[in-house]
């Protein structure tokens, strides 16, 4: 189906979500921070990334930045945390994400959420 990079640095949390997409028939990458997510998208080209906001070193909104300065060639954005106050959720989408999931999501809004931005 698609290929989705799913990029958290909680490695449960990485194999939760790469178990469930797979399910879904979907090729799934998973990186650890923004510099691999950075690397990956110009690498593997996926059709979608779910990221995370905290992580080490680079942070969510560092890559969404750097993502939105490839224009048209960089990937639809999910972000996927725990951080969901008003003023976090709008400093994701400002920065260039699609849309917000607050960490604990349903997996049927999770599913419903990547099926609206993958072709």
């Amino acid at each position: 189906m698609a290929n989705v990079l799913v990029c958290d640095d909680n490695p449960d949390i990485l194999e939760m979500l790469a178990f469930v997409l797979e399910g879904e028939g979907h090729e799934v990458r998973t990186a650890t921070n923004g510099r691999e997510v950075l690397g990956m998208v110009a690498e593997c080209r996926p059709d979608l990334v779910l990221l995370d906001i905290r992580m080490p070193g680079l942070d969510g909104l560092g890559v969404l930045r750097a993502l939105s300065q490839a224009g048209e060639n960089s990937p639809p954005v999910v972000v996927l945390s725990a951080k969901t106050r008003e003023e976090d959720r709008r400093a994701a989408l400002e920065a260039g994400a699609m849309s917000f999931l607050g960490k604990p999501f349903e997996l049927q809004t999770l599913l419903d959420t990547v099926g609206r931005y993958l072709p």
